[in-house]
């Protein structure tokens, strides 16, 4: 790494040809490579009372989001550290996130005018950020394959498997007080399903009790759960959309294919009938519907997961391929947002992931989004106050019970805490420090504690994924 001149971390690659091969650079990377890296554990960090007035930022540049590259002085030795921002809640810290982080302007020389601006960016974001966030409450229980909506100014998990069992439990976040709470169970336990709203009533729609498909279907009507008409056939892994008022579900998985077949539900006649069918057999497809048209994105044939798009005209009673995403992902999650439609997530068949394309009907065209934090496939989406959130799934080997938003602003990025100004919360670091150009390394599998408010947190970019 090196500072440009305007006092920006840069990567050497990107260094001036006639630079980079100068003898100075030159012997400076033979230094490095013929010095052997240190390695310091936060014990030896944590053995003076006075840590956090030896830590002074250096340099900073934001790589993405919330994640940041510094050049910070510890004690006199310089390192190079990855900072990831997160939220504690200050009542079990002594002392300002601000002081912990900067430290005293003595420690290692200090600086003053023009170049505390270049260097205090990250220090400002901290002190502003003070009582502005708290984390994002997690369901009670993990739930992977679960059903996700929004109802009545609130969030309603749904069912969902916790690789034990099905689940038939339900519960609901209210964001006003970030606090999940329960509401009367389903009639029948289901996983690997899809929910949506139409009119009054939460429809709960197919899916598998652990030990074969299910064709029935529920609603919830805000108090209680009734049985509605049973779907024409029994299906795992569909999607599920509403259009002009009925109820789609859209392929699916009868237990030894993945199926083109779909069904519509009136709900004044309560019946069920056959659409025309889908051009490829898809099973953990997202559905959502835009203006008058219903889409279903990507999903399984049971071998390949498709990157395929079909869109389902009701005038016309057929389905056609639009453009294709740039990545084939099944168990993905789908919802019309800010005019256009989010895909988010999903499995490639190996791992689960945690990008986002956007599509936009209109030009028929795809972007990528901002990523999730974590990778997340079989996962519930839904909007809600003008936020997306997403909630559970499989993702880093395990079933999720957590939960992530995204504001609507152009520059949002995905985040695990939920902004409120009511509540003590501060802006706090995890720092996974790295070895570079035979600086010291610090032991990322314990924590650092500069005045407890430096926290290490390593995340795995292995993700295995097992067949939902």
């Amino acid at each position: 790494m090196f500072l440009d001149a305007d006092n920006h971390l840069k990567d050497i690659h990107g260094m001036d040809e006639s630079l980079s091969r100068s003898d100075e650079v030159q012997d400076y990377v033979k230094a490095c490579k013929m010095n052997p890296r240190g390695r310091r554990t936060s014990n030896e960090f944590t053995q003076h009372d006075n840590v956090s007035s030896t830590v002074d930022i250096i340099a900073h540049d934001q790589v993405h989001g919330s994640m940041y590259n510094i050049v910070t002085c510890i004690r006199g030795v310089i390192y190079n550290v990855v900072v990831r921002l997160q939220t504690v809640d200050t009542s079990s810290h002594n002392g300002s996130t601000r002081n912990s982080i900067k430290g005293d302007d003595s420690s290692c020389g200090g600086s003053s005018g023009e170049e505390d601006d270049k260097t205090n960016g990250l220090d400002s974001y901290y002190q502003s950020s003070v009582s502005s966030f708290e984390p994002l409450a997690e369901m009670n229980i993990p739930r992977c394959g679960v059903g996700l909506a929004s109802w009545d100014g609130k969030l309603i998990a749904l069912g969902g498997n916790d690789r034990a069992e099905c689940l038939d439990s339900v519960e609901t976040y209210d964001p006003d007080t970030n606090l999940w709470s329960n509401l009367p169970c389903m009639r029948y336990p289901r996983g690997r399903f899809e929910c949506a709203v139409m009119g009054d009533s939460l429809y709960a729609c197919g899916g598998s009790d652990g030990r074969r498909e299910l064709d029935t279907v529920e609603c919830f009507d805000g108090s209680k759960w009734k049985p509605a008409t049973r779907m024409p056939q029994s299906k795992a892994s569909a999607g599920v959309g509403v259009l002009n008022n009925e109820l789609y579900v859209v392929g699916g998985y009868n237990g030894q294919r993945a199926e083109r077949s779909c069904e519509v539900f009136n709900a004044t006649t309560k019946q069920w009938s056959k659409i025309a069918k889908l051009q490829e057999g898809r099973s953990q497809a997202a559905v959502c519907s835009h203006k008058g048209l219903l889409y279903a994105f990507g999903g399984t044939d049971s071998w390949n997961c498709y990157n395929t798009v079909e869109v389902y005209d009701r005038q016309m009673n057929v389905w056609r391929f639009v453009a294709s995403m740039s990545q084939a992902r099944r168990g993905a999650a789908a919802v019309n947002y800010r005019g256009k439609i989010y895909v988010v997530g999903g499995s490639d068949g190996s791992k689960s992931l945690d990008t986002i394309e956007i599509y936009d009907p209109q030009s028929n065209t795809w972007c990528m989004g901002p990523s999730l934090t974590i990778p997340r496939s079989n996962a519930g989406l839904a909007v809600l106050a003008g936020c997306l959130y997403i909630a559970g799934g499989y993702g880093k080997n395990k079933f999720l019970s957590s939960m992530e938003v995204l504001e609507g602003d152009d520059d949002s990025q995905w985040c695990s805490y939920l902004k409120n100004n009511n509540k003590q919360a501060a802006a706090a670091t995890t720092a996974a420090v790295l070895s570079t150009n035979g600086c010291s390394e610090i032991s990322t599998d314990q924590q650092f504690n500069a005045s407890s408010e430096l926290v290490t947190n390593v995340v795995s970019s292995s993700d295995s994924d097992p067949d939902h």
